[in-house]
């Protein structure tokens, strides 16, 4: 014998308990905080990227007039255009690609050259150390 009562006929069943009521609460929730997660990492994104695209633009404007001056400015102004071109392409790369995939680029980038990879970090590290040290 089952000491639960049925309702009566015509009566509206009775409510979902809190867990299974609130399950759509929660995950809209979560959504939404995930939401902004993504939010706020597509704007960063977008601020690297025009941050690259900035200080692209200011070398390649210096880099034409060095290239006007001849001699060794002129060599260091095709330098200066080809880092340029660079630096645009990584600002492309960086709009065009999600966390995920610049992740496994990476990951595979650095698998199929470990010690570039190596001496690269030991120099954007040294670089940003004397950069704060200053």
């Amino acid at each position: 014998m089952d000491d639960r009562e049925e309702p009566p006929a015509g009566a509206e069943p009775a409510a979902e308990p809190a867990a299974t009521a609130s399950g759509g609460a929660t995950g809209g929730t979560a959504s939404a905080a995930a939401s902004g997660r993504t939010g706020a990492l597509d704007a960063g994104r977008n601020r690297i990227a025009d941050r690259l695209e900035q200080i692209g633009d200011r070398l390649d404007s210096r880099a034409q007039a060095m290239d006007q001056a001849g001699g060794v400015q002129r060599r260091a102004g095709q330098v200066a255009q080809r880092t340029s071109a660079i630096l645009d392409s990584g600002a492309d790369y960086i709009r065009a690609r999600e966390p995920a995939e610049m992740r496994d680029d990476l990951e595979e980038a650095i698998r199929a050259r470990p010690l570039l990879s190596v001496g690269m970090a030991l120099g954007a590290g040294f670089l940003l150390a004397k950069l704060f040290r200053e």
